[in-house]
């Protein structure tokens, strides 16, 4: 769980070139939430996003990144998935949509989803999701705005 919460290294994988209000651009939220780490950019065809630069794919990081973010169309999961394992990523969430619980074409790409990851030992969360936030040390995966409280209850909250 510590590496899904706090992880030392993100790697995001279908960031949005836009950015501000409605753009929903993951990259700019978490580091408007506060995430310290390094973060790693894949974009196939830009150069760099708010500062950070691009890798063709999770093969060109520069190192393994202890946690993926995955939020491109359901139809290129798979491949994503798959060069995070072969990267030595194994710990993702998957904001991704429309599998099982869209149709039977979601539902096989959900299930060799799992396959795939159970194969190599990799933890997910999603698909589906939102993902994850932790007001104590500043890290959400979250695509929308969410202001962070500079003193949190101590709480915790599974949903």
């Amino acid at each position: 769980m510590r590496a899904f919460l706090h992880p030392t290294s993100v790697v995001l994988v279908g960031v949005t070139r836009q950015t501000g209000i409605g753009a929903y651009n993951n990259l700019e939220m978490m580091r408007r939430y506060g995430y310290k780490g390094p973060i790693f950019v894949v974009h196939p065809s830009a150069e760099e996003i708010l500062g950070h630069p691009c890798y063709a794919s999770v093969a060109h990081v520069p190192q393994v990144p202890e946690l993926a973010v995955v939020s491109v169309g359901r139809d290129r999961v798979l491949p994503v998935v798959q060069d995070c394992l072969q990267k030595g990523v194994r710990i993702l969430v998957i904001i991704s949509q429309g599998f099982a619980d869209a149709d039977d074409r979601g539902r096989a790409l959900q299930e060799e989803l799992v396959r795939l990851c159970r194969q190599a030992g990799a933890r997910v969360l999603g698909p589906n999701t939102m993902g994850l936030l932790n007001a104590f040390d500043g890290f959400s995966t979250a695509f929308i705005d969410i202001p962070r409280d500079p003193c949190p209850p101590p709480l915790t909250l599974v949903a």
